[in-house]
């Protein structure tokens, strides 16, 4: 947790739970790396993030897994140059509700998401809002799957997304969030894509239908590291299928 604003920064490798309100807090930084990194429980405070970055730039979230969070697994405030890529953002503790998936305030620029698989989360959206004057946000080959809440909103240029088993259960009877979905190239998968989703192993059983191939950097390597197309198309979703 830092105010000071500290650069060339890298947190990889590493386990963070249990946090009373956010747990990896920054303002004013720049060059950012977080990777390989399990978060587990971010916060009973009612503002609680998984990760917040205020008047932040240069910042790559990579290959990390986000579990449970009360208010948003990754909130962003005035920032630019931010690449989020081939992460999950799942939950298990029940009553945790979600403001959104992801979150931004403020200005924003360059931001790109991409190759995140979203499971498994409640509350009010689980899906990517930005509410500030936002330029080049960008929400490619992403995967929301086994989701009960409100809406799933998309903001920004969003294509080559994936859908599974997303549900509104707050009313009389349940609506499909999935038939909500405004995107051409999204994909609407008809069975679980999952090797366990109960048991959290989110790696594909059998291959989505193709993404985009991105050539922005941070992008060709799955959760596990595996090379993004090796049989042809890249996947969507965090992990790509492997054979």
């Amino acid at each position: 947790y830092s105010v000071v604003g500290p650069s060339q920064l890298v947190l990889r490798n590493s386990y963070v739970h249990d946090a009373w309100r956010n747990a990896f807090f920054l303002q004013g930084s720049y060059d950012v790396l977080i990777q390989d990194v399990y978060f587990a429980r971010a916060g009973l405070h009612h503002e609680a993030n998984t990760i917040a970055l205020r008047s932040t730039r240069n910042v790559v979230i990579h290959r990390n897994v986000l579990m449970d969070s009360v208010n948003n697994y990754i909130s962003l405030q005035t920032v630019r140059n931010v690449y989020i890529t081939s992460n999950v953002l799942t939950r298990s503790l029940a009553d945790w509700d979600n403001w959104a998936g992801i979150h931004s305030a403020g200005a924003a620029r360059n931001v790109l998401i991409a190759g995140n698989t979203f499971y498994n989360l409640e509350g009010l959206n689980t899906g990517i809002r930005f509410d500030g004057d936002t330029d080049n946000l960008r929400v490619i080959n992403n995967l929301w799957a086994g989701n009960r809440t409100n809406q799933i909103m998309l903001d920004g240029d969003h294509h080559h997304n994936a859908f599974w088993d997303n549900w509104r259960v707050d009313g009389a009877e349940p609506v499909s969030l999935d038939d909500r979905i405004v995107e051409d190239t999204a994909v609407f998968l008809t069975a679980d894509p999952f090797v366990d989703a109960e048991g959290y192993d989110l790696r594909l059983a059998v291959p989505t239908e193709p993404g985009v191939t991105l050539s922005d950097p941070w992008c060709d390597r799955d959760l596990g590291g595996a090379s993004r197309g090796a049989d042809g198309a890249w996947d969507r979703g965090a992990h790509e299928y492997v054979n």
